[in-house]
């Protein structure tokens, strides 16, 4: 069963900047995620070097966790959005970069960062990230294993601008991997 999206925010002396860290989650899981510290913004949409993409693992039971630790706080979707179009809009021109870079239609080749609720995410290079369907890149995969770091292939579909991200189509994954 599918429940609604819920959002939180705590502050975060471990995040890499410190700072308050904002999380949109369903059923748990951290779908978008932002630390904000006055100055800099840390969001799970943007490679960080050398780490790549972050954003917490796993499922967060923030219902068992609040009575705990009074400083998490359940916050609206307009809160939430707040803080990551701001984000967003810090970025904007290195956005439209990426995309008169990556036009629809276009072949492209990269490496596979991680996988996420939203699909299988593909460094491209530079600030280019990918999305492509996970359970495409299964079927096309030549491994036995699915991982990071393996070379694909796929065609640009189309621009989520929600992540600024590109939707990748017609993926194919190598066994190869890019080191």
């Amino acid at each position: 069963m599918v429940t609604a999206f819920r959002y939180f925010k705590y502050p975060n002396d471990e995040s890499l900047i410190g700072g308050m860290t904002y999380a949109e989650t369903l059923d748990g899981y951290h779908i978008r995620e932002i630390c904000f510290n006055g100055l800099e913004y840390f969001a799970s949409n943007v490679k960080r070097p050398p780490w790549g993409l972050c954003k917490a693992e796993g499922q967060v039971d923030y219902d068992e966790l609040m009575p705990e630790f009074p400083e998490i706080a359940e916050i609206t979707k307009q809160e939430f959005d707040e803080i990551w179009n701001t984000h967003l809009t810090t970025r904007q021109e290195i956005w439209n970069q990426v995309k008169q870079s990556y036009p629809i239609g276009m072949a492209v080749q990269g490496m596979i960062l991680l996988f996420f609720p939203q699909g299988t995410i593909v460094d491209l290079g530079g600030d280019a990230i990918g999305v492509a369907d996970y359970e495409a890149c299964r079927a096309s995969n030549e491994s036995k294993y699915l991982g990071s770091r393996q070379k694909i292939t796929a065609v640009v579909k189309d621009y989520d601008e929600t992540y600024q991200w590109i939707i990748l189509d017609s993926p194919h994954v190598y066994a190869e991997r890019i080191e």
